[in-house]
């Protein structure tokens, strides 16, 4: 048992979780960045996003030509703008990488928040159960999710941005840090519309079985949930449509057998 002990914390003891983020850089670069390389990336949604950025590093609203409108036909297959698709505003906040990294930037962005959230994870185990080599092994095992290597064999995706952000609301929601994580939290709902319904399943939770039993903890998981189910409405229903084509409605509701609206 000694020497089973010994051996976790030579190989995941304090001081050694940075190595591990090192070994995972390399290894998610070997997956996305080859694949990049290779012209083995598509138009959805790695080119079309890239296309976006690329308008708002040049203070341009995006004119999307690679994706039609429903029922487009030839002469008519222009969206005017991506956020009517999806609505992903923190993307404006990447556009000054993309005068370095041009068409990398986004995937190079992706591998970056994958690695951050992990660390995200690393800090919440440090944090809670002062065990570096717990904290390490958890780290590892997060970073070896299948959903973070499918996501980026096919290229870039907003929600993972998103995603790899939660753990650090975690951290901060543990540390009482309101400012951190009510900006971070922000974050997450502008990376993508849907990132809100994430948002509410996790602190609707939260709300009721809190980290750490304090009534400030309630509160703030509470206010996020109430917080980001009126930010999906809001954005689904009013703002998406607005900056649609002839005020069409929201175009990604897929369950229409269980009614046709929101309220069904």
């Amino acid at each position: 048992m000694k020497v089973l002990e010994k051996l976790i914390d030579q190989f995941f003891g304090k001081g050694m979780a940075k190595w591990y983020v090192l070994l995972f850089m390399v290894y998610y670069s070997a997956i996305s960045l080859v694949n990049h390389y290779m012209f083995r990336t598509a138009s959805l949604d790695l080119g079309v996003y890239t296309n976006a950025i690329y308008d708002y590093a040049h203070f341009r609203p995006n004119d999307c030509t690679l994706l039609p409108n429903q029922n487009a036909t030839l002469e008519n297959v222009r969206l005017s703008n991506k956020w009517s698709d999806h609505f992903s505003i923190t993307q404006v906040l990447y556009t000054p990488f993309q005068f370095v990294f041009e068409s990398y930037t986004l995937l190079l962005i992706q591998i970056t928040s994958i690695l951050f959230g992990g660390w995200g994870v690393y800090r919440f185990f440090v944090e809670r159960f002062a065990n570096y080599s717990l904290a390490t092994l958890a780290m590892v095992h997060f970073y070896w999710v299948f959903g973070i290597h499918s996501a980026l064999a096919f290229d870039y995706h907003d929600n993972v941005i998103g995603s790899m952000l939660v753990p650090w609301l975690f951290v901060f929601l543990t540390r009482e840090k309101w400012w951190q994580f009510s900006l971070l939290a922000l974050a997450i709902l502008g990376c993508k519309e849907t990132m809100s319904i994430l948002l509410i399943s996790i602190f609707g939770v939260l709300s009721i079985w809190p980290l750490v039993k304090t009534k400030k903890q309630r509160f703030a998981a509470a206010s996020l949930a109430i917080a980001s189910v009126c930010y999906f409405l809001i954005v689904t229903k009013w703002a998406m449509p607005t900056l649609a084509d002839n005020n069409q409605t929201y175009s990604h509701f897929k369950y229409s057998a269980l009614g046709n609206s929101y309220g069904e």
